[in-house]
């Protein structure tokens, strides 16, 4: 059914509609088509075909990655009907740099709709990144996730790039992040770090293999509440091994312990 000549997917020649039958549990085309059209039943039981997996565009692009050359999708575009209802659908855009093989910009989209759970009935998540050449290599990202009107989680952050091990071991190797993630109505996390002082500390020798101090000096995370107010800040505890939350009363606790007493149903 899908046509894998010379160890890919190639797209072409896999278009048309298919049809599964339960009686003899395989796959058969139906027509031609223009995409690749895949009917099935939801339920083993099911009596006919209720569910419809479109992939209505698939496009790639030859990149190199080192010594190695490698197809790498740059349009994707599907669905998933049930019923003649979409629940799922996703699409995904991918740009190269025309004169080095890196990612120029990225857009992606997945919704998932009509759930049998009410609390994500309408669940989409989106992202975008894009770069500017103009004096390095610096991407800017952002995406979000909402349910239907409701923001959920989004991230709006810049990632400016290092010159790279191979640049002779200057001070700028890895680069840096700065950004902030919302998360619900009143929550923000807003983060900086600098990889390569980063790195350094995390390779550290003289302490076991990781330097606590340096660590917490190359990141900054701090969180937000409503009007702005500092409600917590995160830092990491050598003799803990751990990444602790620290309040601004001075009390403490293991960010793994929050987030295990967190609801995030």
């Amino acid at each position: 059914m899908l046509d894998t000549t010379g160890g890919g997917f190639n797209y072409e020649s896999s278009t048309g509609v298919y049809v599964w039958s339960n009686s003899s549990g395989t796959w058969t085309q139906e027509r031609p088509a223009d995409s690749l059209i895949l009917r099935f039943p939801t339920a083993q039981e099911a009596t006919g075909n209720n569910a419809t997996f479109t992939l209505s565009e698939y496009k790639t692009e030859s990149v190199s990655i080192g010594e190695i050359t490698a197809e790498v999708p740059t349009q994707v575009n599907s669905s998933l009907k049930e019923n003649g209802e979409e629940i799922f659908s996703s699409r995904l855009s991918v740009g190269f740099s025309s004169l080095v093989d890196i990612p120029e910009s990225l857009e992606s989209y997945i919704g998932a709709f009509s759930t049998s759970d009410e609390a994500v009935s309408n669940l989409t998540y989106s992202s975008t990144l894009s770069a500017d050449f103009s004096d390095g290599i610096t991407y800017e990202f952002r995406d979000g996730l909402e349910n239907g009107s409701q923001k959920v989680v989004s991230t709006d952050a810049t990632i400016a790039l290092g010159d790279g091990p191979g640049s002779g071991g200057g001070e700028n190797l890895f680069g840096s992040v700065d950004g902030e993630t919302r998360v619900g109505q009143g929550l923000r996390v807003q983060y900086t770090a600098d990889l390569s002082a980063l790195v350094a500390a995390l390779r550290d020798d003289s302490s076991d293999g990781v330097d606590a101090e340096g660590i917490n000096n190359s990141v900054d995370v701090k969180v937000l509440g409503e009007d702005d107010n500092q409600v917590a800040t995160l830092r990491y505890e050598g003799d803990k091994e751990q990444v602790v939350v620290e309040y601004p009363d001075g009390q403490t606790e293991l960010l793994v312990d929050l987030l295990r007493d967190l609801d995030l149903r």
